[in-house]
């Protein structure tokens, strides 16, 4: 239950820092642009770690 809510937590991060990502990058503002894209991946990796309960770590 609490990898679930997590799961649906990050992919909402994910889905938000991938869009900001996306406006920066019209904004002319590369740097900023591919730090919120790296942020993205980052959080969509961790929707799938807790979505299927896999800890890679361990």
């Amino acid at each position: 239950m609490v990898n679930t809510v997590i799961a649906v937590v990050a992919m909402m991060t994910a889905i938000l820092a991938v869009l900001n990502g996306i406006l920066l990058n019209k904004l002319e503002r590369k740097k900023w642009s591919v730090i919120w894209f790296a942020v993205g991946v980052w959080w969509i990796f961790m929707a799938v770690v807790h979505a299927f309960e896999v800890e890679p770590w361990v």
